[in-house]
């Protein structure tokens, strides 16, 4: 056992990951990177292998462990969110298990919970009734607002970035994809562009600026709508910040109209916060 661990001392990033992992099927692929359906050798135990091109990843400085240490932002993001290769579990994305820096790449390896779809794809293959719909929106904004507390901005919340584990009859609800993510403070402003052009705040478009807690609701209200309706309600720029409001079915309960129309408001400053969707009554009945 010495001389193995010597052995493994003296690998490259690049060969211990490949002692320690294999992969095959392409997750998704995106400008940042690819990600991969793989598992770890010792136990067969799924994983998914994030690849992002490493010219593309911002670092940051911080203090773990009493000592500075250099980190990929999105891995510190992880860490704080409770996602820790040294934590068990995770309520808010999958855990982080470890992360590698390749001469080229990062890779973070993610657990990847079987079976799993993302909220898009699993949209667009069933009807997903009111009641199932309120339970997975639920725990995404109890999620959301633990990522506020912790001042953690996801900045591309998306039906794409949310991970559904699918093994029961009540799906577990998780975000993923923290490449866009960065910290806040309470009133900062972000002037760079959010996520996913598609799915950010009118706010962004109309200004050239915007702050975490209205994005954010704004992103939420439009993976409810995904949920409802199974489709997008705004595509284009032009769609986004002509409309004096999003338009939205008389079909939904009044409650569940009032909370999606709360969210979907397009002045941040009227927009619902987090914590008032989740006291909202359509949540709470």
């Amino acid at each position: 056992m010495e001389q193995e661990t010597q052995a493994d001392s003296t690998m490259s990033p690049a060969e211990r990951l490949c002692k320690e992992y294999k992969w095959n099927r392409m997750l998704a692929a995106g400008g940042c990177g690819f990600v991969f359906a793989g598992v770890r050798i010792e136990d067969n135990l799924p994983v998914a292998l994030k690849f992002i091109r490493k010219h593309i990843v911002a670092y940051i400085d911080v203090e773990m462990d009493g000592s500075s240490v250099r980190l990929p932002k999105e891995v510190y993001v992880l860490i704080r969110a409770g996602a820790s290769p040294t934590s068990s579990d995770s309520r808010v994305t999958p855990q982080l298990l470890d992360w590698y820096e390749l001469d080229q790449e990062i890779v973070l390896v993610l657990e990847r919970p079987v079976p799993c779809k993302d909220l898009w794809n699993w949209t667009q293959r069933r009807h997903i009734s009111l009641d199932l719909a309120k339970i997975i929106f639920r725990q995404l904004v109890d999620e959301a607002i633990e990522l506020e507390s912790k001042g953690i901005f996801h900045r591309d919340i998306k039906p794409e970035n949310v991970l559904l584990e699918t093994g029961s009859d009540v799906p577990r609800a998780r975000f993923i994809d923290f490449g866009h993510a960065t910290f806040f403070t309470p009133g900062q402003k972000f002037t760079n562009p959010q996520g996913t052009p598609m799915y950010s705040s009118p706010e962004w478009f109309r200004e050239n600026n915007y702050t975490a807690g209205p994005t954010t609701a704004w992103q939420m209200g439009l993976v409810l709508y995904v949920m409802l309706f199974r489709r997008r309600p705004l595509i284009k720029e032009v769609s986004i910040t002509s409309l004096r409001s999003v338009p939205i079915s008389t079909c939904l309960p009044p409650d569940c109209r009032d909370l999606l129309k709360g969210c979907l408001e397009k002045d941040p400053r009227k927009r619902l916060s987090l914590q008032s969707i989740r006291d909202h009554p359509w949540l709470n009945l």
